[in-house]
């Protein structure tokens, strides 16, 4: 297992492309097209929702990071140096905000589905990450990067073009 560990968060991936995944982390994108939310999508890859609902989804972040103009702050965090040390650190990204994972993902399962299941006693939700993120780019009004699933067809067909 590859780990990357960035100023705001940490990812963990196995396989083929654990490097590409877990190389391209930057503290000015930490969840944009050059982090590993970014790669994931360029991979084309699932998530896996585990027990949780599409409020902890942070893959949803990476919609929230395309916006056209999200807004900026600066925030800041303990980076550890190699001597062991640590030094305060501070950077200007986008400001988070989850409020609206859930209806969004709501608004997916209704419009364009997902596969749903149980896994022990939790509710297991698998959802292509691409065609979650597109769907948002959708509702923002931005054309997707790249339609590839015909349940994101269907939504655009509904009223999200």
């Amino acid at each position: 297992m590859l780990c990357a560990a960035t100023t705001h968060g940490s990812f963990a991936a196995l396989g083929v492309h654990a490097v590409e995944i877990t190389s391209a982390h930057q503290s000015n994108d930490a969840l944009g097209e050059r982090s590993s939310l970014g790669a994931i999508y360029r991979l084309e890859g699932k998530v896996l929702l585990l027990g949780y609902g599409h409020d902890s989804n942070t893959s949803l972040h990476l919609a929230e990071w395309r916006r056209k103009s999200p807004p900026r702050g600066v925030t800041g965090s303990s980076i550890r140096q190699n001597n062991g040390t640590s030094t305060w650190t501070t950077w200007t990204d986008v400001v988070e905000r989850e409020d609206d994972f859930e209806p969004l993902g709501a608004a997916f399962e209704a419009t364009v589905g997902l596969s749903v299941g149980q896994v022990g006693n939790a509710t297991a939700r698998l959802v292509s990450q691409r065609a979650l993120v597109d769907f948002r780019d959708c509702l923002d009004g931005r054309p997707p990067a790249r339609t590839v699933t015909a349940g994101f067809i269907r939504a655009v067909e509904t009223g999200c073009a």
